[in-house]
């Protein structure tokens, strides 16, 4: 037990005097005048923020030396100052130089380099500044959109295309009315007829100002079906006054796409009038109708016309005008054509008759007959009231100034509830 003790205080008096000589060791080298090495940071550590100090307010309108045109303060390390830039597509920046691109908001980055300062290291540090690139002012020149095609159907595309301004500034286009939109170049339609207008936008640069086109309007259309046929059927024979006539009979439609129906309508309601598929003759004369075949499955409406004739439902009269008792018409002279029938003066009866020797007012039917001339240069016809009735006389004379010629006297029989009006009319020589 004592000899184990022994040996343990033996090696703690050898370590103790180990140290102990170290500690002289050292000591000695100090008073020997040995320098200390020194000391710094372990870890860098951030500088105050910079500041950046413009020498003249927004906006750019030029390039230039950003050294010149910032003051840098603030900072720790005394580093040098680098710049950058974040927004290459407004500004780019080589070395101190700033270079503008296009208009907007240019971004600069100025960067202090780290550094040991006092035995201190620094990290890098930045700060940035908004600059604005302005727009030019000067005006481009004139803008021009060109569409494809200026009609297009509904879900139907269209290609854009714009000519003309100023610069590279980019193009874009807008829809201003109707029911489209505008996927880069290409003008879509939707799924409505009507018209849709676009517009093309050039944007400005370093130097111009933007620009827009006049607006060009599209028109969008349902699709079209096939082509149609519209005539009469045969042996239509319709007479005015008759009513309820069928047009699905009297008319043969073909043609067309889909099942869409027919329709019609009249555009001659003088002559004849349409209420569904039934017709009515108003008068003789040319009945017009538009028949239509509707548009389904997004097709348009398909139109054509076809003339239906309609007859007079009265019968045809004739009669001649015979004015063989007047040789030839003289100065100064007037001649009696004709004098109602029962109030004949004892002179007789006029110049001229109507039909088998019969005074006028007789003929075919019972319509009026009135006496006229197509030659006014030449002759005059009155119709004079002689009896203070309803009786009259009709007279012919020689035009005043007029030379020797033909005068044509025209008979105009009036139609009445048989038969239809007619007219007949013979040459006198002017001497």
């Amino acid at each position: 037990m004592i000899k184990h003790t022994n040996k343990v205080l033996g090696v703690f008096t050898v370590t103790l005097c180990l140290l102990f000589s170290l500690a002289e060791a050292r000591m000695k080298s100090t008073k020997q005048g040995t320098a200390a090495l020194p000391t710094t940071s372990a870890v860098p550590i951030s500088q105050s923020p910079i500041t950046l100090t413009p020498a003249t307010s927004n906006p750019i309108t030029s390039d230039i030396d950003l050294a010149t045109h910032f003051s840098v303060s603030g900072g720790s390390s005394g580093g040098a100052i680098t710049y950058s830039s974040l927004t290459p597509s407004v500004c780019t920046v080589s070395g101190n130089r700033l270079t503008r691109e296009a208009p907007g908001t240019c971004t600069v980055t100025a960067t202090m380099a780290g550094g040991t300062v006092d035995s201190t290291t620094y990290n890098a540090v930045s700060s940035s500044y908004n600059l604005t690139i302005p727009t030019g002012s000067a005006a481009q020149n004139p803008l021009t959109l060109t569409v494809g095609t200026s009609t297009i159907n509904v879900n139907g595309t269209t290609s854009l295309t714009a000519s003309g301004g100023s610069g590279g500034g980019a193009v874009t286009y807008t829809v201003t009315s109707g029911a489209c939109t505008v996927l880069t170049n290409t003008l879509i339609a939707h799924s409505s007829a009507g018209s849709c207008s676009v517009t093309a936008r050039k944007a400005g640069g370093l130097d111009y100002a933007a620009q827009s086109s006049t607006a060009v309007t599209v028109t969008v259309s349902l699709p079209s079906q096939d082509p149609i046929s519209v005539t009469l059927a045969e042996d239509t024979d319709i007479k005015a006054g008759s009513t309820n006539n069928n047009l699905v009979h009297i008319v043969v439609t073909r043609g067309g796409s889909g099942p869409g129906p027919w329709s019609f309508v009249s555009t001659t309601p003088s002559i004849c009038t349409v209420s569904g598929n039934r017709m009515d003759a108003i008068a003789a004369g040319n009945c017009i109708i538009t028949a239509t075949k509707g548009g389904t499955e997004g097709m348009a409406n398909i139109s054509s016309n076809v003339t239906i004739p309609i007859a007079s439902s009265l019968s045809t009269q004739s009669f001649t005008l015979n004015c063989s008792r007047l040789s030839s018409i003289n100065n100064g002279t007037q001649y009696r054509i004709s004098q109602q029938v029962g109030h004949r003066p004892p002179t007789g009866r006029g110049n001229c008759d109507i039909n088998n020797g019969n005074d006028a007012g007789f003929g075919i039917g019972s319509g009026t007959i009135t006496f006229s001339t197509s030659t006014l240069s030449k002759c005059t016809v009155t119709t004079y009231n002689t009896y203070g009735r309803s009786d009259w006389s009709v007279w012919v004379q020689k035009a005043r100034d007029a030379t020797a010629g033909t005068c044509t006297i025209v008979a105009n029989k009036a139609a009445d509830s048989t038969y239809s009006a007619a007219t007949s009319s013979v040459n006198v020589p002017v001497n």
